[in-house]
């Protein structure tokens, strides 16, 4: 199964639920234009976050102690529902955040 991610103003990223919170955001900067330089995660509308991830993955999937959920977790791990709304934060002291929704599946 596939997810489809809707964001920003039009953008869309479809990725496999094989493929994890760290893929998912490089995928998201990817459309934006950005190569990862800084830290990134994501928040969850219940108040959970994932671990930064390190850029270019380096050193695989980074766990600072900052979240609760690795950022190696799949997302098809994560019991994500149609509507959920996923913020991506990246480059923490820029304060770069973009909303992210699960807009369905394929």
């Amino acid at each position: 199964m596939k997810y489809r991610f809707k964001f920003g103003r039009g953008q869309k990223v479809i990725i496999s639920d094989n493929k994890t919170f760290d893929d998912l955001g490089y995928a998201i900067l990817k459309k934006y234009g950005i190569t990862p330089e800084h830290l990134y995660s994501f928040r969850f509308s219940n108040g959970e976050c994932t671990t930064s991830a390190m850029p270019f993955g380096f050193f695989g999937g980074f766990n600072d102690g900052m979240g609760t959920v690795p950022i190696e977790t799949k997302l098809k791990d994560r019991k994500m529902e149609i509507g959920e709304v996923l913020i991506l934060a990246y480059d923490y002291a820029s304060d770069w955040e973009k909303k992210i929704k699960l807009d369905g599946f394929e």
